[in-house]
């Protein structure tokens, strides 16, 4: 099997990546050990999405260490911080993490047997005081997975938004009385609350400056 394998060099600490073909996990970190690297992630390619998956991980990370170099060398030589700031720096990151699980998920379920058996998504959030009250709101919220609205309110819907979707099988779409047994939906989109119809309507939500495109499989 294929692996593209994510981390550091050994002796520089900088940031580095090594494709390998081995027979197990094991196998591969130990081909990473003896070129010098440190793993922190370690990605078997069985198939084009995972190599796609793999690829913008790598890119990602990659821009987030150079960046983050350029800001430590700046504050060094002038002892002072620059914009963006290094908060500012972690938090595109790890936005920008959040928004490939979403991506690749998304592609997955656009495969349409796959796809035919996830008909509902659900809004969820992390249900602690960290959550902001928008985000509170959509807790809860069900819709068609392909509804359009997803494009828009599709986590992350904000700077370190923790949100997530779960997809609902047929099974939990007519027990719940969703869909019927044939099929049918019995409704595009259940809105938790009034106040989150509203805010999603009048453009509250997702968080001001933070929109689109996304990518909703069909």
């Amino acid at each position: 099997m294929k692996y593209q394998i994510i981390g550091s060099s050994a002796e520089t600490g900088k940031f580095a990546t090594l494709s390998v073909v081995a027979a197990t996990d094991d196998e591969a970190r130990a081909m990473a050990a003896q070129a010098g690297m440190i793993v922190d992630e370690l990605m078997p390619l069985a198939n084009p999405l995972l190599e796609a998956r793999a690829k913008w991980i790598s890119d990602a990370r990659s821009e987030f260490l150079e960046q983050k170099s350029q800001w430590l060398a700046n504050y060094r030589q002038h002892g002072a911080a620059s914009a963006p700031s290094m908060s500012d720096i972690e938090t595109t990151y790890f936005t920008r993490m959040s928004e490939i699980s979403a991506t690749v998920e998304q592609m997955q379920l656009a495969v349409p047997d796959v796809g035919a058996s996830f008909p509902f998504a659900q809004f969820v959030t992390r249900r602690d005081q960290r959550v902001r009250n928008t985000h509170r709101a959509m807790d809860g919220l069900i819709a068609l997975r392909t509804w359009s609205g997803w494009t828009k309110i599709r986590p992350p819907c904000g700077w370190r938004c923790r949100c997530y979707l779960i997809m609902r099988t047929r099974r939990d779409a007519i027990r719940a009385g969703w869909m019927t047994s044939d099929g049918k939906p019995q409704f595009a989109v259940s809105w938790p609350n009034e106040g989150a119809r509203l805010n999603y309507e009048r453009g509250i939500f997702p968080d001001k400056g933070f929109h689109g495109p996304k990518y909703v499989a069909p």
